[in-house]
Parts: structure tokens; C-alpha cells; sequence
């Protein structure tokens, strides 16, 4: 299932299921469980990996139909969750990161500066 073009879709609940895992469910009704573990353990940022902490991971709400952790400390965008993908920044490929439901882990690598 994919996004409509044109068409506003959000996030309407969010259900923690437990190591690192959230059942998110869209106004269209597709639902999806995104695991957030891979991409939590992969990144060097401490800001992220608090989120590691349970207490802190459980925090997340949901604000203008999107999935955020604290002041939008963490927030992945709505196309991407929607196909149970997390996509990290600047990091080596996530392997082992396998979406419970249809999507995908990718990463995207870091641009390289241009010299001029």
C-alpha cells in the first residue's frame, strides 16, 4: 500500500508493542509495526540513543498526525513510516534492521562535499 498523492494522511494511533516495536495505524487505516531498535542502536548520537532508555522510547505521542519523541527531539516523516521504513543518516547500512511488516531499513549515505 502506498501513500495517495494530493491526499493528507496522518497517524491517528501509535501502540507500543514492546522491544522497540509501534503499531501505527493511518487515517486511511493501514496499519504497520515499525522496529525502531535497529535504527536506535546504529546511531552515535547521544540524543538518539536515549531512546534507548525504555521510559524514554515510550515517551512518543502523536502531534498533528505525525510520531514524535519529546520536542520533535526524534520524528521520522510520515512517508517512510508508512511503509515500516526507518532511514538513518550518515551511518553504515543497517543489515540486520528488517521492517516486521511491508517496508524496509535503507540508509542514506552522506553527501560528499564538493570542491570547487
Amino acid at each position: 500500500m502506498t501513500l495517495i498523492a494530493g491526499k493528507a494522511t496522518n497517524i491517528t494511533s501509535a501502540k507500543d508493542l514492546g522491544d522497540y516495536r509501534i503499531e501505527l495505524v493511518f487515517s486511511d487505516r493501514h496499519s504497520v509495526t515499525v522496529n525502531f531498535g535497529p535504527f536506535l542502536r546504529a546511531s552515535f548520537n547521544p540524543g538518539i540513543r536515549r531512546f534507548l532508555l525504555p521510559q524514554e522510547f515510550k515517551s512518543f505521542q502523536i502531534v498533528h498526525g505525525n510520531l514524535v519523541w519529546g520536542d520533535y527531539d526524534l520524528c521520522f516523516p510520515i512517508e517512510d513510516l508508512y511503509v515500516g521504513q526507518v532511514v538513518c543518516s550518515g551511518h553504515e547500512p543497517l543489515a540486520s534492521a528488517v521492517a516486521e511488516t511491508a517496508g524496509k531499513y535503507t540508509v542514506r549515505p552522506k553527501k560528499e562535499a564538493r570542491r570547487g
